[in-house]
């Protein structure tokens, strides 16, 4: 039966993570991910549903360098904005915004402009469905977008930038995209913070030195690394 081949599956789950993790992370991970089933339910829309790299519907040569499709957990990224209290009036990008979870969580933040950059057709395809299912439950959200583009040749927004990366490429892209956010810094007085999570490659941002400030922060069982630069950024911080 599939209903008990998932139940043992989900058991397993449970046991390696205890071992590997401990008890608090892995209740901190199942009461999000308990969150996030209940996501799609209350608002009629899919972003739920994984897509695998090879599976994604796109003529780009970068599709060899884009991770499978794995929607970011809501309540944490919720709680991390909550507490990063961010200026009003700032752009907010997702950078590989697959289904458009986190524009929808995002439309609910204050941001100025909601913008959601995706590699593939159809992911992009059921963003803009999604946004326009959310905006049904929602009145007064800022201005959604959803761009089928590879974000090396997407156009950052005038003024201040928060993005966000779900680990949505690996290292070719992520380097030609932090040299993208060199450039508009270089360019322009203005303030930019990346949000990464799972932050796989967070060595090789470092490196890159395009930032001057980094914290660490933990919700839900979630890691969050939130680099920032431009004036008024504040000091490097571990």
């Amino acid at each position: 039966m599939p209903s008990l081949v998932s139940f043992r599956s989900n058991l397993q789950w449970a046991r390696d993570h205890i071992r590997g993790y401990g008890v608090t992370p892995t209740v901190k991970k199942v009461v999000s991910t308990l969150y996030d089933s209940f996501y799609d339910w209350t608002h009629g829309t899919e972003t739920s549903k994984m897509a695998w790299s090879e599976s994604l519907v796109t003529d780009s040569e970068k599709k060899v360098h884009a991770n499978c499709y794995q929607p970011s957990k809501a309540r944490p990224f919720s709680r991390l904005v909550s507490e990063l209290n961010l200026p009003r009036g700032t752009a907010f990008v997702d950078v590989g915004a697959g289904k458009g979870r986190m524009l929808l969580v995002a439309a609910e933040y204050g941001f100025d402009r909601i913008v959601g950059v995706e590699l593939c057709a159809d992911l992009s395809a059921r963003a803009r469905q999604n946004v326009e299912i959310f905006r049904k439950t929602r009145r007064n959200l800022p201005d959604i977008h959803v761009v089928n583009s590879d974000v090396v040749k997407f156009s950052i927004p005038d003024g201040d930038v928060v993005f966000y990366l779900n680990n949505s490429f690996g290292i070719p892209v992520l380097m030609q995209f932090l040299q993208i956010i060199r450039r508009a810094l270089d360019s322009s007085s203005r303030r930019v913070w990346m949000i990464y999570s799972p932050p796989v490659f967070d060595s090789a941002v470092q490196e890159s030195r395009v930032f001057n400030d980094r914290r660490r922060y933990e919700f839900g069982g979630v890691e969050f690394i939130v680099y920032a630069a431009g004036p008024r950024t504040g000091s490097t911080a571990a």
